[in-house]
């Protein structure tokens, strides 16, 4: 308030002056505001100007946002639009595009010709209008061709069937073939927070788990031990498959392949799925 008399008349009085006029003065009879509630002034230009005009007579920023009924941040960016923009800022700005649209008619009448080949999907698509010149995202290319054959009737593109690879693994009869896979888990339930490795053997026949175990290191010794507890339960198998791991190819376990008569198999580099022990519906045998 002292601030107000200030800016209307040039003399400011102390705040002390004000608590001891709101204290001796009656409460004022005025019942009419000024200006109605933030949300429920329609014109966005007359909002913005209302808290302009309160905020020359002197108003704080928190007493024109508590009056208006509305946050300090829309009071703030308000009068910063008014200092850098003048009139020109009371009005909503527009929130159309501003950059040029890529799904250009000729752009969608190229992917139009090039659906025709209904072998080509919207990566192929994406990569043939590249070579044109064109640059439009894969994701854009899928919209414009759905539209497309929603539009002209275009068929959908048939995925090309894959050739069904054969495990080279695939047991006929029990114990003709083991896996043993070594897996590093970061997130557990342990008393030790740190990661631990879990070494597990599987019956590729039956698909089962044959002997598990955590262990805090992927050495030789722990994977022996596995394997030496499912070969204690189950026998010996014909043949144990595993990756190309160095523990795995020891001169101990290579020793006791010979000693048991175990074939040892090695899948293909960057071939995980040959190993039974890294797909996804293995089971525990609850042995």
């Amino acid at each position: 308030m002292a601030d107000i008399c200030y800016i209307r008349t040039g003399r400011k009085p102390s705040h002390h002056s004000v608590q001891q006029v709101l204290a001796t003065s009656p409460s004022s009879s005025l019942k009419a505001r000024r200006y109605q509630p933030w949300e429920m002034i329609p014109d966005p230009a007359e909002r913005r100007l209302a808290a302009i005009r309160l905020h020359a007579e002197g108003w704080s920023i928190t007493s024109i946002a508590q009056y208006l009924q509305t946050s300090r941040p829309t009071i703030y960016a308000t009068l910063k639009r008014w200092a850098d923009e003048g009139v020109a800022g009371l009005e909503d700005k527009s929130r159309a595009r501003k950059a040029p649209r890529k799904a250009t008619l000729p752009v969608r009448n190229a992917v139009r010709k090039l659906q025709e080949n209904p072998l080509l999907g919207e990566y192929r698509v994406h990569t043939a209008l590249l070579r044109m010149g064109i640059e439009v995202s894969p994701a854009t290319c899928g919209r414009i061709m759905a539209a497309n054959r929603q539009l002209y009737g275009l068929e959908k593109p048939k995925r090309q069937p894959r050739p069904q690879l054969e495990m080279p693994f695939k047991a006929s009869r029990r114990h003709e073939y083991w896996s043993c896979d070594i897996r590093y888990i970061e997130e557990h339930l342990l008393p030790d927070p740190r990661p631990v490795y879990v070494i597990t053997v599987f019956e590729n026949f039956s698909r089962a788990v044959l002997s598990s175990a955590i262990s805090a290191t992927q050495n030789q010794w722990g994977y022996l031990a596995v394997l030496a507890d499912a070969i204690r339960r189950y026998g010996a198998p014909e043949a144990l498959v595993t990756d190309g791991g160095g523990q795995f190819h020891a001169t101990v376990a290579l020793q006791l392949f010979d000693m048991l008569g175990i074939r040892k198999e090695r899948i293909d580099a960057g071939e995980p799925w040959e190993n039974y022990a890294e797909t996804d519906d293995a089971r525990s045998s609850g042995g």
